[in-house]
């Protein structure tokens, strides 16, 4: 039987569902991913038998998958849990999962090696079914791989049943529905914080921004232009840019500072921020401009903000790679007064590596404000 999925307005949903920063109920406590959460995520991610969550992947892939998940809360205002023991340990997670590749709020659940079979993923799919429905949540299922016996358990036993079939990412999955009376029951707001740099910025001409849902539709078609990536590793499908946008945002719950959405006249021009993915021992200043927003300064005038705003918060060097082909970012890290010094890896060649030196007493941009 094919799958037929409910006819979702995805705006209307994150714009009024939000979920609670922690639960407790039955036994079990979930609460948001944090970067404290970063050796469960190693464990779990790399375990052979995490195959249907998307593992085993690296300690470098697996902070991109804790990483996705904060993105989600930031972006979204609801995500996946992490759920804690009696003594406040991950043994798994649970939450609602919304990238732009699913057409409807999925309940997705993953337990630890050796803490399977006790009911833990039950007991917190039927928690977290139950508070989605008292917010709103106007549908709700779970996606499982065919040959994901367990799972499917887990979701006929937390009230879900066979409602048909469907691709994901190229794979057979089963669509388990969950039954839901939409009242549209509103919470406490879900709050943003930031450590050390703003959450945004404006410049003369460009609002710098966190990503927001709405961004999706030019990102997407952003990454999957092969021009636009020729220096970022190559184009990105639907399925990859979703994650990949939820990522970028988590980066600022785990690090306290990423990329900014550039905005240009209201609409999305690029992103210029900081990055340090796992592994990395420096800050990075990066950019990217969507095609139609480069030659008109919009990347110098960003990153000039997002240096001083770094300065101002303290940071004393970031670095910017930069391939020696790539002429229009080496006139970027000229402008900037960046300082070539040696080379280093990025996007698997070799690239320049340049040196933004800063400082507290950097001149304030014109019409900046944090």
């Amino acid at each position: 039987m094919a799958y037929s999925h409910k006819a979702v307005d995805r705006a209307a949903v994150v714009d009024n569902l939000e979920m609670p920063r922690a639960v407790s109920g039955d036994g079990i406590t979930l609460a948001q991913p944090g970067p404290e959460h970063t050796p469960a995520y190693q464990k779990l991610y790399g375990d052979p038998s995490s195959k249907f969550i998307g593992g085993p992947v690296d300690a470098g892939g697996a902070w991109q998958r804790l990483a996705t998940d904060t993105g989600h809360w930031r972006i979204n205002g609801f995500g996946r849990y992490v759920i804690l023991d009696d003594h406040g340990e991950m043994v798994g997670f649970c939450g609602l999962w919304f990238p732009h590749d699913k057409p409807e709020v999925e309940v997705a659940y993953g337990v630890m090696p050796g803490m399977r079979g006790r009911g833990i993923a039950t007991r917190a799919a039927r928690l977290v079914a139950g508070v989605a429905e008292r917010r709103g949540v106007p549908t709700l299922v779970s996606y499982i791989a065919v040959q994901n016996e367990p799972s499917k358990r887990v979701a006929a036993a937390a009230g879900a049943s066979l409602d048909g079939h469907c691709d994901m990412a190229g794979k057979p999955h089963e669509v388990w529905r969950y039954v839901v009376d939409a009242r549209q029951v509103k919470g406490e707001p879900v709050l943003l914080e930031a450590t050390v740099m703003p959450l945004n910025i404006r410049t003369a001409r460009l609002a710098l921004t966190q990503c927001r849902s709405d961004h999706f539709e030019r990102y997407a078609v952003f990454l999957a232009d092969p021009h636009s990536l020729a220096t970022m590793g190559g184009p990105a499908t639907p399925y990859e840019a979703a994650r990949s946008m939820l990522a970028a945002a988590g980066h600022w719950a785990l690090r306290g500072h990423g990329l900014y959405a550039v905005e240009y006249d209201g609409a999305l021009a690029g992103f210029v921020g900081l990055a340090r993915p796992h592994g990395a021992r420096e800050i990075e200043l990066a950019y990217h401009l969507l095609p139609e927003a480069r030659g008109k300064g919009f990347a110098t005038e960003a990153a000039r903000a997002v240096l001083w705003a770094a300065a101002e918060q303290g940071l004393s060097q970031v670095y910017s790679a930069v391939h020696g082909d790539n002429a229009a970012s080496l006139r970027v890290v000229s402008s900037l007064g960046a300082v070539a010094d040696g080379t280093v890896i990025a996007d698997g060649r070799e690239a320049i590596r340049f040196v933004h030196n800063l400082s507290a007493d950097r001149p304030t941009p014109k019409a900046i404000s944090a």
